[in-house]
């Protein structure tokens, strides 16, 4: 066994790889020996963080924030695991913390101004932000925020304003030019200058596509009928767990805040819980026991009740979850499946619109979106046919064009009677913290239905791989 300065090496090294589930392994056996390191801390509550358990992460972060009071890192990574708990008033405390301890801290105050701006403060945010940014306007970080909080507030031309001179230096990076430049391309489509917004999007969009490509024959491959359900299944029973799936931008965090609106309802975000035990029982390399299975769906419960103690009813959104379909009917039989369905022609223009991670490179790349978006219809299609899961489709444009008559339905699959919070899910204080915070904090809007056609002509390679695509009228 590797004496425990290995293993604080390994965690570190772990983590900046991405290996969070290995980081929490072995920055857990270094703080044998050294219980009060504040980076071995910081490295195992960041590690759980990541994994999607932030309350797992909480306690490292806040001996590591005792034993290190001073440490502006800590206190930004404290703020993050507070917002993703739905903390949003801690998470500020400790943005804010950092900021004092550093005012010249752009990683602090970047934070206290998302926190101010996400919880619907933009103003205050603004009246924070503005003279730090006005005495630093080379820096991309502060342009990147502050083009954040013009688009909040509907400045849309101080925010073009504040990025192009950002954009036309020959001295910035690719890293730093790709998130500059989408904020600058969302803000051009916004104003309406469609060519341009365009062509900022294909600039942040440049490079390669390192994501390996499956076909719905290979990903499809052992989960038959008859493989499914010889796996164990779990004997665990508490919340009822709802599985809201779909390709990225296609309404599932609107979903999710609609049914977490419900007085018996609660959401944990994007848990990252299945995808991992999936993974583990790739790597135990043998079928699961009933034992094992039960353990692991006793830890996923545990995680959701954390997260929502009063709720009988907890969605997961996390959208790559589609592909954990199978497995998920055997840990959790309770389980139910909403699947968040979108024009695609409407889907791929937002992910190619979007800054997602090297997870979702694939977005970057028009074909690759139509040929992501062939791939999870194929699985969504299979998953019909092999589970018995109960699977509600639960289309986009019903939901803006009908919202109250669409959330009864999708209440009433869910086992909750209706309650007028759920259409009024914005006006819930409940923290966001994805891609679409901009979209779910104020009301359904029409107004990105067919948005595809004001950009058809640049459009050719996803109407060509997607074929004829019916109206959403017509479905």
């Amino acid at each position: 066994m590797p004496p425990p300065s290995d293993h604080a090496q390994l965690a570190a090294r772990a983590y900046n790889a991405g290996d969070f589930a290995r980081a929490v392994e072995h920055a857990t056996r270094a703080l044998r020996a050294s219980p009060e390191s504040p980076a071995l801390l910081l490295c195992l509550g960041e590690a759980h963080v990541r994994l999607g358990d932030p309350a797992a992460g909480l306690p490292s972060l806040l001996e590591a924030a005792r034993l290190a009071p001073r440490a502006v890192e800590v206190h930004c990574a404290l703020a993050n695991a507070y917002k993703l708990l739905d903390r949003p008033g801690e998470a500020l405390a400790a943005a804010e913390r950092a900021t004092a301890i550093d005012p010249r801290s752009q990683t602090a105050a970047c934070a206290t101004s998302y926190l101010l701006r996400t919880s619907g403060r933009a103003g205050d945010a603004m009246a924070f932000l503005k003279p730090l940014f006005r005495a630093n306007p080379g820096s991309v970080r502060l342009a990147n925020e502050y083009a954040d909080l013009c688009r909040a507030l509907g400045l849309g031309a101080e925010g073009i304003g504040a990025l192009e001179p950002i954009i036309q230096r020959d001295d910035l990076p690719a890293p730093a030019r790709r998130p500059t430049a989408y904020r600058l391309g969302v803000l051009l489509d916004e104003m309406g200058r469609c060519d341009e917004a365009f062509e900022m999007i294909t600039l942040a969009n440049a490079g390669p596509v390192r994501s390996r490509e499956v076909t719905p024959e290979r990903f499809l491959r052992g989960w038959t009928r008859e493989n499914i359900a010889a796996m164990p299944e779990s004997n665990k029973r508490g919340v009822t767990p709802v599985l809201v799936v779909g390709m990225p931008r296609s309404g599932t965090t609107l979903t999710e805040r609609i049914i977490a609106s419900h007085p018996d309802a609660g959401g944990v975000g994007e848990c990252q819980l299945l995808p991992r035990f999936l993974a583990d029982l790739v790597r135990l390399g043998r079928p699961p026991t009933r034992g094992w299975m039960d353990t692991h769906a006793q830890q996923y419960l545990a995680h959701l009740e954390r997260a929502a103690p009063t709720a009988r009813v907890v969605v997961d959104k996390l959208p790559a979850n589609d592909a954990n379909l199978g497995f998920a009917s055997r840990l959790l039989p309770n389980v139910r499946v909403v699947h968040c369905v979108r024009d695609p022609r409407d889907v791929c223009l937002s992910c190619y619109f979007q800054e997602f991670s090297e997870a979702l490179d694939w977005s970057r790349d028009l074909r690759r979106c139509a040929r992501q978006h062939k791939l999870h219809d194929a699985i969504m299609a299979h998953w019909r046919e092999v589970l018995d899961v109960p699977i509600l489709a639960l289309r986009y444009e019903h939901l803006v064009s009908n919202p109250e008559r669409t959330v009864r339905g999708l209440l009433d699959f869910l086992g909750l009677p209706f309650d007028e919070a759920c259409p009024a899910f914005h006006l819930s204080d409940r923290h966001v913290t994805t891609a679409s915070w901009a979209q779910v904090t104020r009301p359904v809007y029409t107004s990105s239905v067919g948005k595809w056609r004001r950009y058809a002509e640049h459009l050719a390679p996803v109407l060509e791989e997607l074929g004829p695509t019916p109206d959403p009228e017509e479905t």
